[in-house]
């Protein structure tokens, strides 16, 4: 019986985990086992077993998974003993397996079957090379082995620390990428068809991106992956480069759907259309619902729904229970002057901004219309990132003719954190790279390896010239943040931010 353990340290502790069907890693105790450290995500990783076969998956982790170095695909990496892995900033898991031999039992003697004749040896003369004598002396060496590997086993047992879990969740297997049902697997969604423009030249761009092409596409696709498009060797890093070109562009990060109005507003955003003649906005705004606008207090971390009259919050209130802790918190809002007005004016916002666009008047209690007008908003990006993609979109089309797809833009820090509750590949950090408007991903969900391995070379050589900081996601995604000045922030910066 193969018996597996995982050796977990972290440079402030070091323990033991028997593995027994699955576990998952991870920094919170949504994970099966918990461990201190900031790099890893909630749930970064999963280890399961079944029979003989061992492998580890990703869990959308933020900074990936490494199996000996090499980073652990969607579909997971099969484990052998002696593998390590490598998760967050300073986590390592050293696999050792090994098989648990089991004493066979005795034969028992049958009347049925006679003895075999055996020649009589001299008495003088003992043959020590005969298959009986070798025979009892391998079965006796056999025995004493057994009995001194038990021992040691259960020695070391009792002198390493084992971490108590709670009982794994249910076995996953190994997942092979499939587009037509792992869609959550991008940062956003897909839009539903039902949702999608109707115009034909919508349908003809996607169908472009999706068009089967006949061999391996996304993660297995056989891909060279630049090194500037990897994680550092201190995997915050890349996050860190991001945040510090915020603090030093002083950027503004949008907080609600009605902050990012505002922005709009004051041109400093643009919009993309749905189909440019080079792009196509494949899953911009796919996580977008039809939830009432709210107002998002950053310092508590909760949203108030913004309401155009006392009538409809108080009808409002009175579907809550009083347990609800969202009664409590639209009451508070609502009961001073400054939020009453503060409500009034981020509704004025998004409904001018909504006549603006649309041409005419925005109804925020017409629940179909609040998802239609946050998706248009998530289509957005600050115009120094809209050159950047223009250029990637225009050289990949002009190679494949085919429409780069893109799957996010600009987002709110509400909106962010909404996506980090329905996806733990979403960014957790101070200052997520997508609020910037600077920050758009391409999905690679259907391109080719020549395809990938152009555009990486792209992106490659953008960040090369310091005009862009990027990564090759796992979730199907090339992750590009554009520099406003064409230069990264400088190095003290990045090391605060770190």
């Amino acid at each position: 019986m193969l018996e597996v353990t995982l050796l977990i340290q972290n440079g402030q502790e070091a323990f033991e985990v028997r593995l027994e069907e699955s576990l998952t890693i991870g920094r919170s105790d949504a994970a099966t086992v918990m461990v201190n450290d900031d790099g890893l995500s909630r749930v970064h990783a999963g280890i399961y077993r079944k029979a003989e076969l061992v492998w580890i998956v990703d869990q959308n982790s933020t900074h990936g998974s490494f199996v000996n170095n090499a980073e652990v695909p969607t579909e997971g990496t099969v484990l052998k003993d002696g593998d390590q892995i490598e998760i967050g900033n300073h986590t390592t898991v050293h696999v050792e397996m090994r098989e648990r031999k089991m004493r066979a039992p005795a034969r028992r003697a049958t009347a049925s079957r006679p003895a075999r004749a055996v020649a009589q040896a001299k008495p003088s003369s003992f043959n020590f090379k005969s298959p009986v004598f070798i025979a009892a002396v391998s079965a006796a060496l056999i025995i004493v082995l057994a009995i001194v590997a038990i021992v040691a086993t259960r020695d070391v047992e009792e002198e390493k620390p084992q971490r108590q879990t709670r009982a794994p969740k249910p076995l996953i297997e190994p997942r092979i990428p499939d587009p037509l049902i792992d869609d959550w697997d991008v940062e956003e969604a897909p839009l539903p068809e039902e949702d999608q423009p109707t115009d034909e030249t919508y349908r003809q761009a996607l169908q472009k991106v999706k068009e089967e092409r006949g061999e391996p596409t996304g993660y297995d696709a056989a891909v060279e992956i630049p090194a500037e498009l990897k994680h550092y060797s201190d995997r915050r890093r890349n996050l860190a480069i991001q945040s510090a070109e915020t603090i030093e562009q002083n950027i503004r990060i949008p907080h609600d759907f009605a902050e990012l109005a505002q922005m709009i507003r004051a041109k400093q955003f643009v919009e993309l259309k749905s189909v440019g003649e080079s792009y196509v906005l494949y899953a911009v705004g796919g996580g977008a619902t039809a939830g009432e606008f709210t107002h998002f207090d950053k310092e508590k971390g909760k949203s108030v729904p913004l309401y155009s009259a006392a009538a409809g919050m108080q009808a409002a209130l009175n579907q809550m229970a009083e347990t609800d802790e969202r009664k409590a918190i639209i009451t508070s809002f609502y009961s001073t002057g400054r939020g009453r007005s503060l409500a009034a004016a981020e509704l004025e916002s998004l409904t001018t901004l909504g006549r603006d666009l649309n041409k005419q008047t925005l109804d925020t209690n017409d629940a179909a219309a609040r998802k239609v007008f946050k998706r248009r908003l998530l289509s957005f990006m600050r115009p120094e990132a809209q050159k950047v993609m223009e250029d990637l979109a225009l050289a990949y089309k002009s190679r494949f003719n085919r429409p780069l797809p893109l799957a996010s833009l600009v987002r709110t820090e509400e909106y962010q954190r909404e996506l980090s509750e329905r996806n733990v590949n979403a960014a957790r950090n101070s200052l997520p790279p997508h609020t910037t408007g600077l920050a758009f991903d391409i999905s690679y969900r259907y391109m080719n390896a020549a395809e990938q391995n152009f555009l990486m070379a792209e992106i490659a050589r953008l960040e090369a010239a310091g005009r862009v900081e990027a990564l090759r996601e796992n979730n199907n995604c090339f992750h590009v943040f554009a520099f406003p000045d064409g230069r990264p922030p400088p190095e003290s910066l990045i090391q605060k931010s770190m």
